[in-house]
């Protein structure tokens, strides 16, 4: 019997980041991968950001999730990416049980 962890990581790639279900394939710095947009949660975050007592506006044109394995490194906030051939900047970063959690900012200038 699996334990939790194992679990979880077989449940991300069947079912979560799954193309018959949420994901679709996207090219993240020349490779091609299984990625999963999540509009919501980057308008959700937006929201929370205005009515935060900072006043901060919350960055990003798109938010995805992709798994920590498949992408290879791990990226940092400011970082450059291209993602289907157009140049982003990461605005915010994490990670979490393998998944990591990444949103971009059109970097309009150098596309």
């Amino acid at each position: 019997m699996a334990n939790f962890k194992e679990q979880i990581n077989a449940d991300l790639s069947s079912v979560f980041i799954n193309e018959d279900e949420f994901g679709s394939v996207h090219n993240i710095d020349g490779v091609d991968m299984l990625i999963v947009l999540d509009n919501d949660e980057l308008e959700r975050r937006k929201q929370s950001k205005i009515n935060d007592y900072t006043g901060g506006v919350y960055e990003g044109d798109l938010l995805f999730y992709a798994l920590e394995d498949e992408f290879g490194y791990r990226p940092k906030i400011d970082q450059i990416i291209r993602f289907d051939g157009a140049k982003y900047r990461i605005t915010d970063f994490s990670s979490d049980m393998g998944v990591y959690i990444i949103a971009l900012l059109s970097n309009k200038a150098g596309r």
